[in-house]
């Protein structure tokens, strides 16, 4: 999908790196959709060979690198999400890859794709979320025991629409539209043919939910089938071209300049039986 969409014209695709299970380190930092530009070459450098390095799994280097470690994965999205109750927004921070081209292709689209699409590839641009889409998944099924599930809402400025693929375990904030290609129902509809069938299912039905209210058009008969857990949660998921990295989601900007590119993006009536 993400090398189907950087090959459209008008679109400007931006990829959205998220770990699994751990907390990464959070790259360059973006101001109104933009990276801040200004920073010396070898910060810069810094900075994103220490999201590389975060996005490795292994164990810590010493007691205090571990504790930082455990206070991010836990902490992190438990704060993030609080901070979405009083207004507060997730930055996502900015990953040029001009430098590091090599572990974007191997880590995230080497094993999908074919050589060709490597320069295609590795010159589009990159965000960074620091807080894994498991934990986040966890405060969400945790709160909702409390009443309400919350997911934090992350600073997507500048962004048209984002694109998920399964119950993704945040919110998108203003104007930008999310679209959820919800494909995998298994979680809510064949439990008894996986593993923690309980958590899967509760996660998957807190965020598709959430979903349910964020599609403008869509028909009720295609929607989950579960009660809204959030007023206006936007939700979605993860599409993992590598399992251990996770290309968590893809996220573009339509060029508002190009007729017709809006069109393709809004939710379409499903054919009629004749």
């Amino acid at each position: 999908m993400f090398r189907g969409l950087a090959g459209l014209e008008g679109v400007d695709i931006v990829g959205l790196i998220q770990s699994s299970n751990l907390a990464i380190e959070a790259g360059l930092p973006v101001r109104n959709g933009v990276v801040v530009s200004g920073l010396a070459n070898e910060e810069i450098v810094d900075r994103l060979s220490r999201v590389v390095v975060s996005l490795q799994q292994g164990p810590a280097s010493h007691r205090l690198e571990y504790l930082r470690k455990r206070f991010l994965m836990f902490l992190g999205p438990a704060l993030a999400a609080i901070g979405t109750l009083f207004g507060r927004k997730v930055s996502l921070g900015g990953f040029e890859a001009a430098h590091f081209k090599d572990f974007i292709w191997r880590s995230m689209f080497a094993k999908s794709l074919a050589d060709k699409d490597f320069d295609v590839i590795t010159s589009a641009a990159f965000r960074v979320l620091r807080w894994p889409w498991s934990m986040l998944h966890a405060v969400g099924v945790a709160s909702a025991h409390l009443g309400r599930a919350v997911y934090p809402r992350l600073d997507t400025a500048g962004i048209r629409v984002m694109i998920v693929e399964t119950p993704f375990p945040a919110r998108v904030s203003a104007p930008t539209k999310m679209i959820v290609r919800y494909h995998d129902a298994i979680p809510l509809l064949m439990p008894h043919t996986i593993k923690d069938r309980g958590y899967h299912r509760a996660m998957h039905f807190r965020a598709c939910g959430a979903t349910r209210r964020t599609v403008p058009g869509l028909p009720a008969s295609r929607r989950p089938p579960s009660r809204p857990a959030l007023g206006d949660a936007g939700s979605g998921a993860t599409r993992c071209d590598d399992p251990e990295y996770g290309l968590a989601s893809f996220l573009f900007r339509a060029c508002a300049s190009k007729a017709g590119a809006r069109g393709h993006l809004e939710p379409q009536e499903p054919p009629r039986a004749p």
